[in-house]
């Protein structure tokens, strides 16, 4: 099973960054705080890849929040709480979180496979529902992210049916998320249709 969360490392800046991840869990764990270990992938050259090849630690973040996905993956900034294992922040209203330290990094596919040693995990509050609005924003940020090096035409034609779903069953939170996906990616010569949802 792979859960999508926000992952947090730290940069040469010294500063922290956020990228949507999909964090792969046994598919026969019942409580996801009981992991020993988290398992993701990433792409080479991305930014997340080079901060956790040069520092080996971070925070992945759960959340409900789709906002907090478009803002992770247009490299804008999230507001943020102190981690007490690891020095990256993990997201500031996150519904649960781990802490990690890396134990493996398996560069020799692409993605690269990232298995964690997990030093901390709390959960803060309980599951608030499933909505397809959130799968539809989940996906489109996740594409919006990797923009630099999928082809447009994976971005573009997807695009109108995410848009269907968030119309039919989003609220103003999911509408504004892909809003501002939509006027990025508008913005960076991509063709989408009825960017305007508010």
């Amino acid at each position: 099973m792979i859960i999508e969360a926000i992952l947090s490392t730290l940069g040469a800046d010294r500063n922290t960054h956020f990228a949507p991840v999909g964090v792969i869990f046994l598919d026969d764990m019942k409580n996801p705080g009981e992991a020993e270990e988290l398992r993701f992938k990433l792409y080479e050259g991305s930014h997340t890849y080079e901060n956790l090849r040069a520092h080996g630690e971070g925070a992945i973040s759960l959340t409900g929040n789709v906002l907090y996905f478009v803002d992770a993956g247009l490299r804008k900034s999230c507001e943020t709480h102190p981690s007490k294992s690891v020095k990256p922040h993990r997201l500031a209203h996150a519904s649960a979180f781990w802490e990690f330290s890396v134990s493996s990094f398996d560069a020799s596919q692409n993605p690269a496979l990232i298995t964690t040693k997990v030093l901390r995990y709390e959960q803060l509050c309980g599951f608030s529902g499933l909505c397809r609005a959130h799968g539809a924003v989940l996906e489109a940020a996740v594409a919006a992210s990797r923009r630099g090096f999928l082809p447009k035409r994976a971005i573009e034609a997807p695009w109108p049916y995410w848009r269907e779903i968030v119309e039919k069953t989003g609220g103003v939170r999911e509408r504004e998320a892909f809003d501002i996906l939509s006027k990025k990616l508008t913005g960076e010569g991509f063709s989408l249709e009825g960017e305007d949802l508010i």
